[in-house]
């Protein structure tokens, strides 16, 4: 076991450090991405704002209460 043990780590950190590499790689390509925009699109993206929607119970809307996941 103690060699299987020592086998399965590096096969660990071998996975580890693949998806380390992708993650940065990534990163980087999202970068550049950023650094190659026009600066329109640029000043849009850093300004760039989401909202959330909560939806309100109306009395015009159909009751769903009885289907809803608790």
């Amino acid at each position: 076991p103690i060699e299987q043990k020592e086998e399965f780590m590096k096969f660990i950190n071998e996975r580890v450090a693949e998806s380390k590499k992708k993650q940065r790689e990534a990163k980087q390509a999202r970068k550049k991405a950023i650094e190659e925009m026009s600066p329109e699109s640029k000043a849009a993206f850093e300004n760039m704002r989401f909202y959330k929607f909560y939806p309100v119970q109306t009395p015009d809307i159909p009751d769903i209460s009885n289907v809803k996941v608790p």
